[in-house]
C-alpha cells in the first residue's frame, strides 16, 4: 500500500478553450482511465481506477487541511479484495456501494515540480473539461509555474469555479518576514487576516533555521527561508514589529535592496510597529504620509495616525492596529468591498 499528502489545483474549462489548449501545449502522453466510484463518507473518496490494463484501488481521505491519499494495486477491478477490506476496516469504513464510472481522457505534460493535465471526462451523457495542476511532492510548492502557464494560455479563471483553493493561490502572494524577538500579533494577525481575504502567505523566517521565537516566547516555524524564497515572486513584503526582530530585518542587505525594488516597481510594502522605522531609514516613506509607533520617526514626521497608505507604501503605529494594517493591505490589493466584508466577518465594526 502506498500512502501520500495529495496536493493539486483544478480549474473547469470550457470546451473551446480545451481543445485550443489541445492544440498549443505541448503534450507529453495521453490515455484513457475509468474511474469506477463508490460512495463514501463526507470528505473521503474511494474509487477504482482502470488506466492501460491496470488497477488501482484509491481512497481520499481529508485530514483538517490536507488531503491523504492511500493506494492499494489490484489485479481486476475487485472491491472486495481483502487488501481493500482491510484498509477499510482499519479507516473505520463501512457500508460503501457502488455509484457508477466516469471516464477520462487524459492528456498530460509532465513538468519538474508538477503534472499538468486536461481532463475530458464522460458522464450519464455530461461532458466535462478540466486543467488539473498536481504538485510531485506535497511539501513544496510552485505556483508561480501555474501562474505562468495560465498567462501563456491566455486562461481566465472562473470565480464561480468550486475549486477554492486554487482561487486562492492564484489571488496574490504575500511574504510576511520573520526574526527572532518580532511582535508576534503583529505577524500571525496579520496573516490571519490576509488569509482570510484569499491571499496565499508565507511566513518567511530570517533566521538560519524556520523556527522563530517570538518576543513573548512563543516558538512557531515559518514556511520558508529567506535563503530559498524566489523575492520577485510576491505581491506584498510585509515587516512585523518588535524590538529585536526589527533590528536584525534592518540589517539584513538583501531585503532591503528588496524591499527598493519593490517600491521602484509599484509593488507594496508594509510595515507596522517599530518595523516603518526600517522604511524611515531607507527612504521608502514621506514626512507626513506614514506612522509608526512612537519614538521611531528617527527624524520624520509621522501622522500618528493607526495606519496610514501612501501609494504603494502601508504603516502602522502597532500592534494595536494590526487589523486595521491588515485590512489597509486588503483594500489596496483587492479593494475596498473585500477589506469591508473581512471587517464585518471578523466582527471588527
Amino acid at each position: 500500500m502506498k500512502k501520500h499528502i495529495e496536493k493539486e489545483y483544478k480549474i473547469t474549462l470550457d470546451k473551446e478553450t480545451y481543445h485550443r489548449l489541445l492544440n498549443d501545449l505541448r503534450i507529453d502522453k495521453t490515455y484513457i482511465q475509468i474511474n469506477h466510484y463508490y460512495s463514501a463518507p463526507k470528505d473521503t473518496g474511494i474509487r477504482i481506477r482502470e488506466k492501460e490494463g491496470k488497477y488501482e484501488f484509491t481512497i481520499k481521505v481529508k485530514d483538517k487541511d490536507r488531503k491523504i491519499e492511500y493506494n492499494i494495486d489490484l489485479d481486476d477491478n475487485d472491491i472486495n479484495d481483502p487488501k481493500v477490506k482491510a484498509l477499510l476496516k482499519e479507516l473505520d469504513i463501512t457500508d460503501i456501494r457502488y455509484l457508477g464510472d466516469l471516464k477520462t481522457t487524459r492528456s498530460d505534460i509532465n513538468l519538474p515540480k508538477a503534472i499538468l493535465s486536461l481532463d475530458k471526462s464522460e458522464y450519464l451523457g455530461i461532458t466535462d473539461h478540466e486543467l488539473e495542476y498536481e504538485l510531485k511532492d506535497a511539501d513544496i510548492d510552485d505556483i508561480d509555474t501555474l501562474k505562468e502557464v495560465l498567462k501563456m494560455t491566455d486562461i481566465k479563471v472562473n470565480e464561480n469555479t468550486k475549486y477554492g483553493n486554487f482561487i486562492k493561490a492564484m489571488t496574490g502572494k504575500v511574504a510576511i518576514f520573520c526574526a527572532d524577538g518580532l511582535e508576534e500579533c503583529e505577524a500571525l494577525i496579520t496573516m490571519d487576516l490576509l488569509k482570510r481575504a484569499g491571499l496565499y502567505v508565507d511566513l518567511v523566517s530570517m533566521n538560519e533555521t524556520d523556527e522563530i521565537l517570538s518576543s513573548h516566547d512563543l516558538r512557531f516555524k515559518a514556511d520558508k527561508n529567506f535563503r530559498d524564497i524566489d523575492g520577485d515572486a510576491y505581491d506584498v513584503l510585509v515587516l512585523p514589529g518588535g524590538l529585536k526582530g526589527t533590528k536584525t530585518l534592518s540589517e539584513n542587505k538583501e531585503l532591503i535592496t528588496l524591499l527598493k525594488k519593490y517600491k521602484d516597481e509599484g509593488k507594496i510594502i508594509a510595515a507596522i510597529c517599530a518595523a516603518p522605522s526600517i522604511f524611515v531609514d531607507n527612504d521608502l516613506v514621506r514626512d507626513d504620509h506614514f506612522t509608526v509607533y512612537p519614538g521611531f520617526e528617527n527624524g520624520k514626521r509621522s501622522t500618528g495616525d493607526k495606519a496610514e497608505i501612501d501609494d504603494n507604501v502601508i504603516t502602522a503605529k502597532g500592534v494595536g492596529a494590526a487589523f486595521e494594517f491588515s485590512y489597509a493591505i486588503i483594500a489596496k490589493l483587492l479593494g475596498e468591498d473585500k477589506a469591508e466584508a473581512i471587517y464585518k466577518e471578523t466582527q471588527h465594526i
